[in-house]
């Protein structure tokens, strides 16, 4: 997949956006990826001006950041960020759920039960990638069915910023099927028309997942930091400066 190929003149600044925009929702412009006005002009043969807009655009999203000596790079998303992200989400798409619990169509319905049971498959199996392509539809169903447009415009924004922190999310297949358990409870308050129900058991689920992230970073924060030397050591294997160099350049460094 090349989405950095060039564009037809039709809408150049439109497409411009869609394709940096997509191109850093699928990784390949991945966070921190430098956003050059001429390098990008160049890989999508547009002039400069369409860049530079559709950067703007990109930085109001919340996709990029710009920086006043180095220009816009593509955003990076740390655990605070997340944290706060699904404090959003869990506000916004527990209003959803209230709202489509006394207004969702029957058609909307079916089609989320069909992801509720596509789901079953990928949690069992413990299948990351299958399991989170339905997780994404599954919310999307439910904030585009709730009839509330801007609710549904601002859950779109912190669904693209979520893209942003996929190493951040929790994988296992304990949570994989905590979250299918969850979805059902969901699904079921919907179906049976209670709202309260259906608002509480989505914040629940969202608050459950954030304390998940959490607890997955916690974890991967210990594995690199290593057990405390014993108090008796005559030395440690690495200075101060060479151990926090180590967790500079980890995984999990370099994201604020």
């Amino acid at each position: 997949m090349n989405l950095l190929r060039p564009v037809p003149s039709i809408r150049v600044v439109d497409a411009v956006h869609q394709r940096i925009r997509q191109a850093i929702l699928t990784g390949e412009l991945p966070p921190g990826t430098r956003l050059s006005v001429p390098d990008l002009a160049r890989r999508l043969d547009v002039s400069r001006s369409p860049i530079r807009e559709a950067v703007l655009h990109l930085v109001a999203e919340g996709l990029a950041v710009e920086h006043s000596r180095r220009g816009a790079e593509v955003a990076r998303v740390n655990l605070s960020d997340l944290l706060e992200i699904y404090a959003v989400r869990a506000a916004l798409e527990g209003l959803a759920a209230q709202l489509c619990a006394e207004s969702m169509s029957a058609a909307d319905l079916t089609a989320l039960r069909g992801v509720l049971d596509a789901q079953g498959a990928p949690a069992v199996s413990g299948d990351v990638a299958g399991y989170r392509e339905l997780d994404l539809r599954f919310h999307q169903i439910i904030v585009q069915s709730c009839g509330n447009s801007r609710l549904a415009k601002s859950a779109e924004q912190l669904t693209a910023e979520l893209s942003l922190a996929t190493r951040l999310m929790a994988d296992s297949a304990e949570h994989l099927r905590a979250s299918h358990t969850e979805h059902r409870r969901i699904v079921a308050a919907l179906i049976e028309r209670r709202p309260d129900e259906a608002e509480r058991a989505m914040r629940e689920h969202l608050a459950r997942v954030s304390g998940a992230v959490q607890a997955k970073v916690a974890a991967q924060s210990q594995v690199l930091s290593g057990p405390e030397p014993p108090q008796t050591a005559p030395q440690t294997i690495f200075s101060n400066s060479t151990a926090n160099s180590i967790l500079d350049h980890s995984p999990l460094g370099g994201t604020s």
